[in-house]
């Protein structure tokens, strides 16, 4: 049997979050982590107003305090567990640094129809620079305050919410069973693929795994749901996210080019390659897709569409990303190649010399509209990184 001190600073505690909630809810301002954490992270000062809020017997000024480590100590004294204590503090400063963070980098509210972003690559150096600053200074403050390091009390909850992230639409027992669903599906897949090296890839048991995880989810989930589910963890729309860079589809393009790709994408997932008839019923199947796809977005928009999913272009434009340039400036370099493409091709009849001449004068003109568009460091990067070399290859 526990006894009374737990019971009652288990309570305790729970009325702490309680208050907590509230507390931070309606009177916490909204401030800056300069003005938070001033000069150190030894002086740390909490920012508070003081709340009419009173759960009796427990008095939220019994532990309230405007300085953070008051603050804990207050905690402590009345036995909420050091979990708690640390759950508390990191959720609070994070918030502080939250707005700052999302002000650097550009990053706003994930949506499930945006393209991924902004990557690593996509980031400025300067951009890059200043969030580094903002994470250790975080850190600093959370070692000074509880003596830990925030990335490893962090990743005690990364996977957890990371199989959890962005599905607050369900229900806590949906999102159980979901993650049930998708375990037996990874446990599934890596039977199959330890199995391989002995007698080869079992595709049929592949392929029943997969259709029996799309049954189970259809069984779970009401259709909305499992369409919005699907929206933002199917394989499909995370390989839309990842090949739309560039392109910023609005959420109803996204939507349709989802049920699209998602419909041909299901008909050969898990396949067996060595089925001499699939490349021919594959290929004939994105065909049928693509028109499909050309006549929802119109053929200006669909052009924007193939563009977006050419790995050189996303190369391009992942590089004036990351230094900060107009976002039409990777389009543009990119069409011009493309006609320059389209021109060599009608070079076709003149001879190897002439053909050269033209080859060069083609190397030379992009050379100068690289230099023009990108500048001198973003052209420096572009040559390390050989795009200068798309028009001979």
């Amino acid at each position: 049997m526990r006894s009374p001190v737990v019971i009652v600073s288990s309570l305790l505690c729970n009325l702490l979050l309680l208050g907590l909630v509230l507390y931070l809810g309606t009177n916490r301002r909204a401030a800056s982590p300069i003005t938070e954490f001033q000069s150190t992270p030894s002086a740390v000062v909490r920012t508070t107003t003081k709340t009419n809020v009173v759960i009796k017997p427990f008095n939220w000024q019994q532990v309230e305090s405007e300085d953070y480590k008051t603050f804990i100590a207050n905690l402590r004294s009345i036995g909420c567990p050091e979990e708690t204590i640390r759950d508390i503090v990191i959720a609070d400063v994070n918030k502080l640094f939250a707005a700052r963070e999302r002000a650097v980098s550009g990053a706003d509210d994930w949506k499930f129809w945006r393209a991924n972003g902004p990557l690593p690559a996509s980031i400025s150096k300067e951009r890059e620079a200043q969030l580094a600053a903002l994470h250790e200074q975080k850190r600093a403050v959370i070692r000074a305050l509880l003596g830990i390091e925030l990335d490893e009390e962090l990743a005690k909850y990364n996977e957890d919410a990371k199989e959890n992230s962005h599905l607050e639409f369900l229900s806590a027992q949906k999102r159980a069973q979901i993650q049930a669903i998708q375990n037996r599906f990874n446990e599934a897949q890596q039977r199959a693929y330890s199995e391989a090296e002995r007698q080869g890839v079992d595709w049929k048991l592949l392929k029943a795994a997969f259709d029996q995880r799309e049954a189970e989810l259809a069984q779970v989930l009401s259709p909305d749901e499992l369409r919005e589910y699907q929206l933002r963890k199917d394989e499909t729309a995370d390989n839309l996210r990842r090949n739309l860079i560039g392109f910023q589809p609005t959420e109803a393009e996204f939507r349709s080019l989802f049920q699209l790709l998602k419909a041909h994408d299901d008909k050969f997932s898990y396949a067996d390659p060595s089925d001499n008839s699939l490349p021919d019923q594959k290929s004939k199947d994105q065909a049928a897709t693509e028109e499909q796809i050309k006549s929802l977005l119109g053929d200006t928009r669909y052009a924007e569409y193939r563009r977006a999913t050419n790995p050189q272009y996303q190369q391009l434009y992942q590089l004036t990303q990351q230094f900060d340039l107009p976002a039409e400036t990777a389009a543009a370099i990119f069409d011009r190649q493309q006609q320059m493409q389209n021109e060599l091709k009608q070079y076709s009849s003149l001879s190897p010399d002439q053909q050269q001449q033209q080859l060069t004068r083609m190397q030379q003109e992009m050379e100068s509209l690289l230099r023009d568009k990108l500048g001198d460091k973003a052209y420096a990067a572009a040559q390390a990184a050989g795009v200068e070399h798309w028009l001979g290859n």
